[in-house]
């Protein structure tokens, strides 16, 4: 498991090449989701398939995969090999960089619907755009070929490219989590650790009492691993498989290995035994918040370390944790852990308090409404919890929660864009939303209005997720007129709005999505139609902050005003 990682020089098995031929592979090995639909591509279609992503996808353990499901052997080492399926031959690009630009050229150039074979090719994303430049095909000059293949790469879904001689299918697309957090429930398994049970030095080692700790609360660790990663990924933070998977053999083993451990006393392992402890390894520390430099070679532990996880104090976990504890109910090993903890020092230190946080976080039973506000604490995202359910695969939003919310974001619209603070919570589904003239930063109290559109009008909707990924989440939007103009809704943008809503002044909207609130405002006046030119409409900000529409209509030399 040591090998998985890129914490030391002992690295030898964090690539998939290694990983194949190694006969411990098989005991953390997890089928991929995608091979189903690739390999229906190649034998039953007999199509031309092109794998692409990023270094550490999983890309050649796909096909190493789909060779295996063919041959019942592991694929060999080699840059390109050939399984007959049927009457023909499939042939598997291990990696087009291996290969020579003239052979590049070759692949690319297969004719659709070769009657001898057809391939599939691993490669990642700039070793293909790099292939396909000076590559011309009929009908198609130079810059089309490559203009053509950078959008299909921003497809989510399988697509024809280069004139449909293949399908491309970019795994850059999509995560690996729900694979990753499988794969640690394969090096949880009991089989995988039969020798350590029988050793003698099983009572004190604390590579074995890393595992009887996860393995005890199984369920509950690997879904707030999966929280945590799932936390990075939404706010633009996308780990590759590789990175995952040695970033949890490194939590679990902490680098240690049983050579070394069993050189030393009793005593000397009690010592290690709490600065090897999963939850502590898991965010690159000992326990006593010293970073640890092989840890800071995981990029896993380092984007985690800058999101600050577990920083914010919840008064309620924190008076359960040092009190007796009573109320959270955690396995025998977690419990005896938090008992240690508490036991140290009379009064905790930060780095103990820290330490207690992580381990509720991932072994507490926090299944109840303070147990899931305490997740949002942890991890400083309000609203990711809701954001799960709402995206998860056939979820529907129940009428009264998208009303609420879909509130929320229209008043934080009508905020930006008339540059005022309005009340918090007073946003009616009734309510219009305006887009003013107001170019201050500190909005005027009354402003000229552009266009107004009821909230009714607008919805939220779940969109598909990756069409290939077999519950892959969907992605979440704001719909105006069933489409019309949309705003796409991720995680950062909705904990701005939750954040907001509960009055925390200090939020801030990112610039990106300022970019992306200028571009649906543009969309609306788009397609507003308010062409009106005898009626000049108005909008006051009254003494409590609430918005009062005033109408101007002109009748040749009269003029009225209505409220």
């Amino acid at each position: 498991m040591n090998t998985l990682s890129s914490a030391s020089a002992g690295n030898e098995n964090a690539t998939a090449e290694a990983q194949s031929g190694n006969p411990f592979f098989e005991r953390v090995y997890v089928p991929n989701p995608l091979v189903g639909s690739i390999s229906d591509k190649l034998v039953r279609e007999r199509r031309n398939v092109i794998l692409t992503g990023n270094a550490g996808d999983g890309k050649t353990t796909i096909a190493a995969e789909i060779y295996h499901s063919l041959t019942g052997e592991w694929m060999p080492p080699l840059p390109r090999v050939t399984v007959k399926v049927d009457d023909k031959q499939l042939v598997i690009v291990k990696d087009m960089s291996e290969l020579t630009a003239a052979d590049r050229a070759d692949v690319l150039e297969q004719p659709a619907g070769n009657s001898d074979s057809n391939y599939l090719v691993v490669s990642n994303t700039g070793t293909l755009l790099e292939s396909v430049r000076g590559l011309t095909l009929e009908g198609l000059g130079e810059t089309n070929v490559e203009s053509d293949l950078l959008t299909a790469l921003e497809a989510d879904d399988i697509v024809p490219v280069l004139r449909e001689r293949f399908l491309l299918l970019n795994i850059g697309r999509t995560d690996s989590i729900e694979t990753a957090c499988r794969v640690l429930t394969r090096m949880l398994a009991p089989e995988n650790w039969e020798v350590c049970g029988a050793c003698a030095q099983s009572g004190d080692c604390p590579l074995y009492a890393n595992v009887r700790l996860v393995r005890e609360s199984a369920q509950p660790a690997v879904e707030r691993v999966a929280l945590v990663y799932r936390r990075l990924y939404e706010y633009g933070v996308r780990l590759t498989l590789r990175q995952m998977v040695g970033h949890l053999a490194y939590a679990l083993t902490a680098g240690r290995c049983c050579a070394e451990l069993q050189k030393k006393s009793s005593t000397a392992l009690q010592t290690v035994r709490m600065g090897s402890l999963f939850f502590n390894r898991f965010f690159g520390t000992d326990g006593s918040e010293r970073l640890l430099p092989e840890a800071m070679q995981l990029y896993p532990v380092v984007k985690i370390r800058e999101a600050d996880f577990g920083v914010i104090l919840d008064p309620y976990i924190e008076r359960g944790l040092w009190g007796d504890g009573a109320h959270f109910a955690m396995a025998e090993s977690a419990r005896g852990i938090l008992r240690r903890l508490r036991e140290q020092t009379e009064r905790p230190s930060h780095a103990a308090r820290r330490q207690a946080r992580r381990l509720l976080f991932f072994f507490g039973a926090l299944d109840d409404e303070a147990g899931r506000a305490y997740l949002s604490c942890f991890l400083r995202s309000p609203m990711l919890l809701k954001y799960l359910e709402f995206t998860r695969e056939g979820a529907e939003i129940p009428a009264l929660i998208e009303q609420r919310y879909r509130g929320r974001i229209l008043q934080v619209l009508q905020e930006h864009w008339a540059a005022v603070r309005l009340p918090e919570g007073e946003w009616e589904p009734t309510d219009r939303l305006y887009i003013t003239l107001s170019r201050r930063p500190q909005g005027s109290r009354t402003q000229v209005v552009m266009a107004s559109f009821a909230g009714e009008d607008f919805r939220l909707a779940v969109e598909p997720g990756h069409r290939s990924v077999p519950g892959s989440r969907g992605k979440l939007a704001l719909e105006w007129r069933g489409g019309e103009a949309r705003l796409p809704l991720e995680l950062p943008f909705l904990d701005y709005v939750v954040r907001r809503s509960e009055g925390e002044v200090a939020a801030q909207l990112s610039a990106f999505y300022v970019h992306r609130l200028e571009r649906l405002k543009a969309r609306l006046l788009s397609t507003s139609g308010n062409t009106d030119r005898d009626c000049l409409q108005l909008v006051r900000i009254g003494a409590d902050r609430r918005l009062l529409p005033v109408r101007v209509h002109f009748f040749g030399n009269h003029l009225e005003v209505l409220r």
